[in-house]
């Protein structure tokens, strides 16, 4: 009898012990988390978003300021030969740390939450709703997450040629078209300034339509014949814009991490849109 009361009561302690590593691994001084997309298809900035960014965020609040995060494209959908995002980021090197399983076990339950660490609790308010500032997310990730320099030096000889124009960055993915363009006549109001439309968008329909517009001889468009790096320096060249209109995309969600300062409206549904102006870095919802 007794001996069987105390093999359950072992056993519960066992348990209890193992839930306890994993859900609070020992702490350290140091994090590292290697990842793939082998069971995911996940967009490319939806990965750096919630599987860079939101790591970071999570980790800085521990108090943990040595990162290392790794993503490789097992697919080959953004890279070639098993490679993996790093190869476009400035300084993110293996610091040499070597998880246990319940450190492994943990990131994987994880997983979702460091997600919503960057959205918070509805991806799709994003940035409209969000935990945390545009500013208080850049201070918390920008000494972790850089984009190599080189991709940085092609956004800056395109944006250039432009340096004249205020330019009006738009992040197209879906919605009602009226509501882009209806931004666009409230800022062409100003008939002293200069205007450029850069233009981001992987629908025809609205790039049709948006060329058949008045804006038509206003619109300009990056091109690149790497798919990766085009994304990467459409989101740096949005970064760099005067103001901002966007619809549900995470392209742009980074690019407003980058340049927290940037002016914005953000098209979240045909009845909601938030805007911020300079220097705001946070959100509010038109009535």
């Amino acid at each position: 009898m007794w001996l069987k009361i105390l093999s359950v009561s072992l056993f519960v302690i066992s348990i209890g012990i193992i839930v306890y590593l994993i859900a609070s691994p020992v702490s350290n001084d140091k994090f590292s988390m290697e990842i793939d997309n082998v069971k995911n298809n996940q967009d490319m900035f939806e990965i750096f978003n919630s599987n860079y960014l939101g790591p970071i965020i999570d980790t800085k609040y521990k108090g943990i300021h040595n990162i290392y995060i790794s993503y490789a494209d097992k697919k080959n959908i953004f890279t070639e030969d098993n490679g993996g995002f790093n190869e476009y980021l400035e300084g993110m090197k293996d610091n040499g740390k070597r998880n246990s399983f319940f450190e492994e076990l943990h990131q994987r339950i994880r997983g979702y939450n460091y997600s919503k660490k960057f959205y918070g609790k509805n991806k799709n308010k994003f940035p409209g709703e969000s935990k945390f500032s545009m500013l208080e997310l850049h201070n918390l990730t920008k000494n972790h997450f850089k984009f190599k320099s080189y991709l940085n030096e092609i956004a800056n000889d395109f944006i250039e040629s432009y340096n004249d124009d205020y330019k009006i960055g738009i992040d197209y993915t879906q919605g009602d078209y009226n509501l882009i363009l209806d931004q666009l006549d409230k800022i062409f109001q100003n008939d002293n300034k200069s205007y450029k439309i850069l233009l981001v968008t992987e629908n025809n329909s609205f790039n049709t339509k948006l060329n058949q517009s008045k804006y038509k001889e206003y619109i300009i468009m990056y091109n690149n014949d790497n798919k990766t790096e085009k994304g990467i320096i459409n989101c740096l060249l949005l970064s760099k814009c005067d103001y901002l209109i966007k619809t549900r995309n995470d392209l742009s969600n980074l690019s407003l991490v980058l340049n927290p300062h940037l002016p914005c409206s953000f098209i979240s549904s045909d009845k909601e849109i938030y805007t911020k102006k300079l220097k705001e870095y946070t959100f509010k919802k038109l009535n």
